[in-house]
């Protein structure tokens, strides 16, 4: 009886006074220090397991920048009203077409005097003026339709003048003085030593107007593939003249990305398979280069600029010389008469003979990035910037993985907004003071 009370009593006494109640308390407490251990690894397990049914590309998403974009425009929810605009499409194929809806032309802030320097801007706050300043200077790469807007300009009662004439009037439509032919000064890499340099304009145009600068800069632009196409297989066109002499001497054209592997491109036709070997593969390079550099230029030095492809519209016509009027001192308006005499001019194609065809051949994105990745990604970027349409298909994969995002369940969303990357450019110290472009950080690395 005793002993059973006892038993009893033992059941119930505290633990610390039981025999070895030491030792058993510590395991105890092992004992939930473990289970708490393994509770919380069991959790973090199962969180893990759902974070990794979501998105694989979430951090690129975050990277981008647009992350929180996706979230409004509702992709979680599979609300696709939102995604009818054309700078995005949800579930994308290949046809979808995206375009920023705000194209930007022009600087993004006033260029500096090392610029100012080197272009024909007129700057009182970089001391470059002088007392022939003109008002107007339009810029452009050749090809881009400046003929025919010196035509419609000339219509519409406004004196200006294209390449080979001499500046008067109200200024000039020109793509070949884009650069100063003043002088400069660089640093030589053998000695070190400072030397004086200039770029002379194309067509023995030395003189043409040097130390003449315009008070305005606009930059006229041309669909890019159109453009680099037309320049390139105008047929005239050698590496050691013209527009190429004029741009090697200004920009970096094989320094800093050489040509070490050249691919010559080959096509194909109903009948025959065509290649055009080498030196003309290395002329399309040289080319697109000059393309992306030289609109960069005129891109960082100009206040405003506009489409050739806005032309072909009366509305648009009205729009131009009226927004023309707002920015520069026109003297004279244009009356409705010149307008209308203006708006005959609309589909009228200038110069199209001067180039050579290759029948079968249509340039595309993707013979660009082929020959080469770098020059044609900046052209990408430098096209949706300017507000041109590109198709799902047509974007460049490290620019397809920059502004598209693939569901979980294969869907493709992709939009173009907010600020769009752009080439980074600037003049190269070490290469006599050649005007450079490289693609950003960001993109380099999706290459």
């Amino acid at each position: 009886m005793a002993g059973r009370c006892w038993q009893r009593e033992q059941e119930y006494e505290p633990l610390e006074s039981r025999p070895g109640s030491r030792v058993s308390q510590f395991a105890v407490k092992l004992l939930v220090v473990a289970a708490v251990f393994v509770l919380t690894s069991l959790a973090s397990e199962s969180s893990v397991k759902e974070t990794k049914k979501e998105p694989i590309e979430e951090e690129n998403m975050k990277e981008i920048g647009w992350a929180e974009n996706v979230k409004e425009v509702g992709w979680a929810e599979n609300n696709m009203e939102l995604c009818d605009d054309r700078n995005r499409c949800c579930n994308c194929s290949d046809e979808d077409k995206i375009q920023n809806l705000q194209p930007k032309f022009g600087y993004d802030h006033p260029p500096s005097c090392d610029l100012v320097h080197r272009s024909v801007l007129s700057s009182e706050r970089c001391n470059q003026t002088s007392n022939r300043d003109l008002e107007l200077y339009v810029t452009c790469t050749g090809r881009s339709g400046s003929a025919f807007l010196v035509g419609m300009m000339t219509k519409a009662g406004l004196d200006v003048v294209h390449d080979e004439e001499r500046p008067r009037g109200l200024g000039a439509v020109t793509w070949q003085q884009a650069f100063s032919n003043q002088k400069f000064t660089y640093v030589e890499k053998k000695t070190k030593k400072k030397k004086e340099r200039r770029c002379n304009y194309p067509n023995k145009q030395a003189d043409w107007k040097r130390g003449v600068y315009f008070r305005h800069i606009f930059h006229l632009v041309r669909a890019p593939l159109g453009a680099i196409e037309s320049r390139w297989n105008r047929g005239k066109v050698s590496m050691g003249r013209g527009y190429l002499d004029t741009t090697r001497c200004n920009c970096d054209i094989f320094e800093t990305h050489p040509l070490s592997k050249i691919t010559p491109i080959v096509f194909t036709t109903e009948t025959s398979s065509i290649n055009l070997g080498y030196f003309k593969t290395q002329m399309l390079i040289a080319t697109l280069r000059h393309w992306v550099l030289w609109n960069m230029f005129a891109q960082q030095t100009s206040s405003w600029g506009f489409p050739l492809e806005r032309m072909d519209k009366d509305d648009e016509i009205t729009k131009f010389f009226s927004q023309l009027q707002e920015r520069i001192d026109l003297k004279k308006k244009p009356s409705d008469h010149q307008l209308v005499q203006v708006q005959r001019l609309e589909g009228q194609k200038k110069n199209s003979k001067h180039t050579m065809k290759y029948d079968g051949f249509k340039l595309s994105w993707g013979v660009l990035y082929d020959s080469d990745p770098v020059f044609s990604v900046m052209a990408q970027l430098m096209a949706i910037r300017y507000g041109y349409e590109i198709t799902v298909q047509e974007l460049l994969p490290p620019l397809k993985k920059h502004f598209c995002y693939s569901s979980a369940e294969g869907g493709l969303f992709c939009a173009i907004e907010g600020k769009i990357p752009q080439p980074e450019c600037f003049f190269d110290r070490m290469n006599e003071e050649r005007w450079t472009c490289n693609l950003p950080q960001q993109l380099k690395k999706l290459l």
